[in-house]
C-alpha cells in the first residue's frame, strides 16, 4: 500500500478495440463481448496547471481525444443480473478527485455505477447494480460448475485500457492465499494486462470461473478469484480488510505491520460507501501513527533522546547551509543527514533552489530572488511551488513526449502544523487531477527564504497518510538560520498570520541596528558591537545554529551558537562566532570525548593563537564558565568555543586586537541542563 513515488505523470488512455481469439465460436464470442464492460471515469480538467509549451493533443490518437472518459478495469454481469469487478479497481477508501464510476458497453452506452450489494477487499471482488442498464439478465455469464487443471481459458477485459480483448491460455494451479488460506486462488497463464483487473476469466463455452485480480510478481502467471467466492460471499455485507506494513520515512529498520476487519451493512450507494470507508481507514492510519508516535517521538523509549548516541546529539551544534534530518538506521543506530546529492537550479534575481531527495521525499531550501518580499513568498504558496516544480521538473506524458509543468496553481487546501519543538510550517496541499495525484509541501520560513519538504503521490495516499508522515518527519528536522541583514529585517517582520513563530528559540531573536551599536539577542547569547569595531551594512550575514539541549530533564532546541561575517569577497572579510559546547556523557563516542579533552587542555587550533590558512588568518580558544579554573575543570558541565577568521595574513597583532574586541560584545546566558 505504501508508498506511491510519483515519477512522470501517465498519459490519457485510448478507447475501445476488438479482438478475439478463432478458439471462441461466433455466438459464444458475441455473448462474451455483450457481457463485459469497461470500467469507466470522466475526465478531469486540470485548468490550474500549466506548461512550459502547448501540450501535443492533436498528436493523440482520434478516439482519446474525443472520448470523455478514462477507462480504469473492466467489469462483467452474470445471468442473474449481478455486475462484478475486483475493488481495487474502484477508489472504496480515500479521497479521489473520481467521485462516480460508470460502466461501458461495446455500443458506447454508459451507465454509472449506483449501489454495492457485495465486496471484500481481501478477496478483491465488489458486486453492484448500475443506473438505468437496459441490457436482458439472459445476456450475461452463466457460472461454470468446474474447471480442470490444464484446460484452456480465456481472459477478457480491457487491456491497457484499449478495449475488451479476449487471449487465450491455461488454467494450471490453485494457489492458497498467503495469511490462512481461506480461500484458493486460480492461476492461469493467460495474458492479463492492466486494465484487465476485475474482468471475467471464462471457458472455451463462455461460462464464467473466476474474477482477474493480479499478477505473479515472479513469474509470467495471473490470478483470478474464483467466482463462487464471490457468489457464494454473505449477501448485503462488506467485508473491509486490511493487511499492510506502514512506513515512517526516517525509520528505516522498522515496518509497522497493520491488520483490520470491519464488516458493513449494504446494500449502500458507492459514494456513501466511499465515505464510510475512508473514515474507517482514516481512522485505522491515526491509530498506527499514534502508536508509532508512543515509541520514536523525539522523547519517546526507542528515539534518539533516549538512544545510545544521544551524547552526539546533545554535545552538538552545527552550523549548516542545508538543514539535517535525524534518522534510525537499519542498524538501529540513530544519525542524522541531509540528501546525498544536492541539486541547484537557478531563478532570476539572485535567487535559486537547492534540493535533493531522501526518504521518498524532496527536501529544498529556497532563496528568494531579490524582487520577491519575503511576505510575498510566505503567504503565497503558489510561488514556490512554481519554482519546485520547474526545479524538480515535474512533467506530463502526452504523445510520448514530457511536458515540464511550469505551475499546480493555487493549493486546493491550506493548513499548518506545528512540530514537537514548536516550529510552525506552512501546510500546502496542490492538486493534479488529470492524474488523480498530489503534491504536499511543508515549508518553514528562514531568513534568506523557506525550507520545504514535499511529497507527492496519489490524492488517496496524500490525504490519507501523506501528511502523517511529514508532521512526524517535521519533529526530526535540524536547522540553523542564517542570512544577510536585510533579509534578517524581512524575516523578523513577517506578520504572525503569515509565518507564526511559535518556538521560544525563534520568537526570542531580535535584532536592532543603531547609529553606534547593532545588537542581536537570542534565548542563550547577546550581542552588542559597535560599529567602530566592525562596521556592519545590509549586505552583512548572521548566523544562529540550534542545538539540543535538556532543561529539568526536558528535551528542547535552544540557539547556542552566533556569529557574524562580512562578504567573503571583499578585502577585508571578517568572521567571528561563538558556540555552546556541552560536556559530553560517560557513554559518548571516543571521538566525542576526546575533542572535549582537546577543549579542557586547550590544544591547538582551540589555544588563542592566530594561525595563518591561505588567505585567511584564523583565531580559536575556549570560553570556561566564571569560576572555572584548572582544578575544577573537570566539574564543568559546559564551555564555549570562540573563533574569529580575517584576511589580515601575517599581521596576527590585527587579529588579536580584533578577537579581543569582538568576545567581549557577546553575553553569554546558561543553557539547559
Amino acid at each position: 500500500m505504501k508508498k506511491i513515488i510519483f515519477v512522470a505523470i501517465l498519459g490519457l488512455f485510448s478507447l475501445t478495440q476488438f479482438f478475439s481469439q478463432s478458439m471462441l465460436d461466433s455466438k459464444t464470442y458475441a455473448k462474451v463481448m455483450g457481457a463485459v464492460f469497461e470500467v469507466v471515469v470522466e475526465k478531469t480538467d486540470s485548468k490550474n496547471v500549466t506548461y512550459e509549451r502547448e501540450l501535443p493533443i492533436d498528436r493523440i490518437d482520434f478516439t482519446i481525444r474525443n472520448d470523455k472518459y478514462v477507462p480504469i478495469g473492466t467489469a462483467f454481469r452474470t445471468s442473474d443480473g449481478t455486475f462484478f469487478t475486483a475493488a481495487h479497481v474502484i477508489t472504496l477508501f480515500g479521497e479521489s478527485v473520481y467521485k462516480d464510476y460508470y460502466i461501458r458497453d461495446t455500443n458506447g452506452e454508459v451507465y454509472k455505477i449506483d449501489e454495492i450489494t457485495a465486496f471484500s477487499t481481501d478477496r478483491d471482488f465488489i458486486s453492484f447494480t448500475v443506473e438505468n442498464f437496459k441490457g436482458k439478465k439472459k445476456n450475461g455469464f452463466q457460472i461454470a460448475k468446474s474447471i480442470e487443471p490444464n484446460s484452456q481459458v480465456f481472459s477478457v477485459g480491457n487491456a491497457h485500457g484499449e478495449g475488451i480483448i479476449i487471449r487465450d491460455g491455461v488454467f494450471t494451479s490453485q494457489t492458497y492465499e498467503s495469511k490462512n488460506g481461506e480461500w484458493r486462488w486460480l492461476r492461469f497463464s493467460a495474458a492479463a494486462s492492466p486494465g484487465n483487473s476485475g474482468g471475467p476469466l471464462i471457458k472455451a463455452d463462455g461460462t464464467v470461473v473466476g474474477i482477474i485480480t493480479m499478477k505473479s510478481e515472479n513469474e509470467n502467471l495471473n490470478y483470478a478469484l474464483p467466482i463462487e467466492e464471490a457468489i457464494s460471499a454473505k449477501k448485503n455485507v462488506g467485508v473491509f480488510s486490511k493487511r499492510f506494513n506502514y512506513v515512517i520515512p526516517n525509520i528505516f529498520n522498522q515496518k509497522f505491520y497493520h491488520e483490520s476487519k470491519t464488516e458493513i451493512k449494504l446494500p449502500k450507494k458507492l459514494n456513501d460507501l466511499q465515505k464510510s470507508l475512508t473514515k474507517i481507514h482514516n481512522k485505522n492510519i491515526e491509530e498506527i501513527i499514534e502508536d508509532i508516535r508512543k515509541d520514536y517521538s523525539p522523547t519517546s523509549p526507542k528515539s534518539f533522546d533516549n538512544s545510545s548516541g544521544k551524547a552526539e546529539f546533545l554535545s552538538s551544534t552545527y552550523r549548516i547551509d542545508f538543514p539535517y534530518v535525524l534518522y534510525l538506521g537499519e542498524t538501529g543506530h540513530w544519525d542524522w543527514a541531509k540528501p546525498a546529492k544536492l541539486n541547484t537550479y537557478r531563478l532570476e534575481n539572485n535567487g535559486y533552489v537547492e534540493f535533493g531527495r531522501m526518504m521518498n521525499q524532496v527536501f529544498s531550501v529556497i532563496k528568494k530572488p531579490d524582487d520577491i518580499s519575503m511576505k510575498d513568498l510566505v503567504s503565497n504558496p503558489k510561488i514556490y511551488m512554481d519554482y519546485l516544480a520547474k526545479a524538480t521538473n515535474l512533467n506530463r506524458t502526452m504523445a510520448g513526449e514530457k511536458i515540464q509543468i511550469t505551475s499546480l496553481g493555487e493549493p486546493v487546501k491550506t493548513d499548518t502544523h506545528k512540530d514537537f519543538f514548536g516550529r510552525t510550517w506552512l501546510v500546502n496541499y496542490f492538486s493534479i487531477d488529470f492524474a488523480d495525484c498530489m503534491v504536499l509541501t511543508y515549508a518553514l520560513p528562514l531568513p534568506s527564504g523557506l525550507f520545504v519538504i514535499y511529497s507527492i503521490g496519489s490524492t488517496k495516499t496524500i490525504k490519507s497518510e501523506s501528511f502523517h508522515d511529514l508532521d512526524f518527519l517535521t519533529d526530526f528536522v535540524y536547522m540553523s538560520y542564517q542570512g544577510k541583514l536585510k533579509e534578517w529585517k524581512e524575516y523578523l517582520e513577517l506578520p504572525a498570520e503569515y509565518a507564526p513563530r511559535s518556538a521560544d528559540f525563534e520568537s526570542s531573536i531580535k535584532i536592532e541596528r543603531g547609529e553606534t551599536t547593532f545588537e542581536v539577542k537570542t534565548d542563550k547569547i547577546e550581542l552588542s558591537l559597535p560599529q567602530e569595531i566592525l562596521k556592519v551594512d545590509d549586505d552583512t550575514t548572521l548566523f544562529i545554529s540550534n542545538g539540543y539541549t535538556k532543561n529539568d530533564g526536558k528535551l528542547g532546541i535552544e540557539n547556542l551558537s552566533m556569529g557574524v561575517y562580512t562578504d567573503p569577497k571583499s578585502e577585508n572579510y571578517t568572521s567571528f562566532l561563538i558556540r555552546y559546547q556541552n560536556k559530553p556523557a560517560n557513554d559518548a563516542l571516543e571521538e566525542t570525548k576526546n575533542f572535549w579533552t582537546q577543549l579542557m587542555r586547550e590544544i591547538s587550533p582551540f589555544n588563542g593563537i592566530p594561525t595563518d590558512n591561505k588567505q585567511f588568518t584564523t583565531i580559536q580558544k575556549v570560553i570556561f564558565p566564571e569560576g572555572t579554573t584548572d582544578e575544577n575543570k573537570e566539574d564543568i558541565d559546559h564551555a564555549y568555543i570562540y573563533g574569529t577568521i580575517m584576511t589580515c595574513k601575517n599581521d596576527k597583532d590585527v587579529i588579536l586586537e580584533f578577537s579581543k574586541k569582538a568576545q567581549d560584545c557577546f553575553k553569554l546566558k546558561e543553557a539547559g541542563k
